[in-house]
């Protein structure tokens, strides 16, 4: 018990500098609502050894997410045998729900969308002749707790009010908790006390 005080009041302590270092930087700025949830970067080596590969990686999602991606081509082959593929699909389904194809070199980079789509999901890359490539899933989160049109203390409050609170609990809250890891922690205090101030346009 004693320890849990101690985790605790860390995490104010923290909260209380967050907010501090929020209003030394201004508060008319626009809340930024797109968290980034998971970074998959995908080297594939050096020409000439890289031809066709697949790799796969996964992440958990509980609101509406969007996958920026990017790669570059092999220089050394025709364009239209530039291949970079993502299929995504729910954990422990062999259907994927979504895909994007991408050939050439014109257009290297891109952002897919996705809504209404929640739980865990793998993402699976398909390249030919693709040098290296990345894909980084950022997940749009409620910020503004109560729908005021900013993020104050009382957006704070909210989620600090469920620490420590896991998807076991029956006060279970999947709002509070942003980054979607199952349990309401000073990662998601310090994720709303970095906005503080911030307003919704």
């Amino acid at each position: 018990m004693q320890r849990s005080g101690k985790r605790t009041r860390h995490t104010c302590v923290g909260v209380l500098i967050l907010v501090f270092l929020s209003l030394l930087l201004g508060t008319n700025v626009a809340c930024a609502e797109w968290i980034e949830m998971a970074r998959f970067p995908v080297y594939w080596g050096t020409a000439p050894n890289v031809i066709r590969h697949s790799q796969t990686a996964n992440f958990t999602c509980s609101h509406e997410w969007r996958i920026a991606w990017n790669y570059t081509p092999l220089s050394i082959v025709n364009p239209e045998y530039v291949y970079f593929n993502i299929l995504i699909y729910r954990t422990n389904e062999t259907n994927y729900i979504m895909e994007m194809n991408q050939q050439g070199n014109i257009t290297t980079d891109g952002t897919m969308y996705i809504n209404n789509q929640t739980g865990e999901f793998n993402l699976k890359f398909l390249v030919y002749n693709v040098l290296d490539s990345a894909a980084v899933v950022e997940q749009d989160i409620e910020l503004d707790m109560n729908g005021d049109g900013r993020v104050d203390m009382k957006d704070i409050g909210y989620v600090a009010r469920r620490f420590m609170i896991s998807t076991s609990d029956p006060l279970w809250d999947p709002d509070a908790d942003l980054n979607s890891d199952g349990i309401i922690n000073g990662i998601d205090i310090g994720t709303t006390a970095l906005h503080f101030m911030e307003h919704y346009p």
